[in-house]
């Protein structure tokens, strides 16, 4: 199989057979604390565009979108006008 999408610049080395594992988003920070999670929450309800609350968190789009996903699912945040551009 040799090496998977992503895998070429962490010098990784892959099985071949049966325990050929691919982790997706290994590369990114998708642990958040509590006052990032309201914070991200508070920006969402208020309007402001997904780039921007990724700007201000300082945070990358794709990490963040990961919560965004998380807190959907769990019906911690509704869809809202505008989607991820915002209404601001």
């Amino acid at each position: 199989m040799g090496r998977p999408v992503g895998a070429a610049d962490t010098g990784r080395t892959w099985r071949k057979g049966r325990s050929e594992r691919y982790i997706a988003l290994e590369n990114f920070d998708l642990l958040f604390d509590w006052t990032e999670v309201r914070d991200f929450v508070e920006m969402w309800e208020a309007g402001i565009s997904f780039p921007d609350i990724a700007k201000k968190m300082k945070r990358h789009q794709i990490e963040l979108a990961a919560l965004l996903l998380d807190l959907g699912d769990a019906e911690k945040i509704q869809p809202r006008a505008g989607g991820l551009g915002g209404f601001i």
